[in-house]
């Protein structure tokens, strides 16, 4: 699965302190088959990822995920989805 970026922009000028993500996701077919292998790079903690929709051969169309992230007013963080490898 290449990599997918993510922007998080914080454009009310307020300190965020784990502040609640959740977001869907889309993802292309074959790419991921266990949501468990989904990651996010960026963040201070876990991030949850649930399957919504699948693709016919199985695997994830769609995912929600929800997370926390501290931003500093008027800031913006970069995020990215990856999926482990699989062997």
């Amino acid at each position: 699965m290449k990599p997918i970026p993510i922007q998080i922009t914080e454009s009310a000028g307020i300190s965020r302190v784990r502040e609640p993500i959740s977001m869907g996701v889309p993802l292309t077919q074959g790419a991921v088959n266990q949501v468990s292998d989904l990651t996010i790079e960026g963040i201070n903690g876990p991030a949850q990822f649930a399957p919504l929709s699948y693709w016919p051969d199985g695997s994830c169309r769609w995912v929600k995920t929800q997370f926390q992230i501290n931003l500093e007013p008027n800031s913006t963080a970069s995020l990215t989805i990856t999926a482990q490898a699989v062997l």
